[in-house]
């Protein structure tokens, strides 16, 4: 689960910044779909890797972590990614 969000982290962060303030409708979902995203292609790294092949630990080392990162975009997704009014 370590190994699956830390290399998750730098990739997610720096989509998310590259992207703040873009999307006017759903910053929440867009969020969630980068965190996915970003999980589901550690996760394939850290599986290639992993020699257990157990079903609980296949669940919570290698699933779990894509959807943590899912929550995770999402609610830091709906302060970045969001339009802001600007100040005038």
């Amino acid at each position: 689960m370590g190994f699956t969000l830390t290399a998750a982290a730098l990739p997610l962060a720096t989509i998310l910044l590259l992207r703040r303030g873009i999307e006017p409708r759903r910053p929440t979902a867009l969020g969630a779909a980068i965190g996915v995203i970003c999980g589901a292609w550690s996760s394939v790294v850290v599986a290639a890797w992993c020699p257990l092949t157990n079903a609980m630990h296949a669940l919570v080392g290698h699933v779990a972590p894509v959807a943590l990162l899912g929550l995770f975009g999402a609610i830091v997704g709906k302060w970045v990614l969001g339009l802001r009014q600007r100040g005038v």
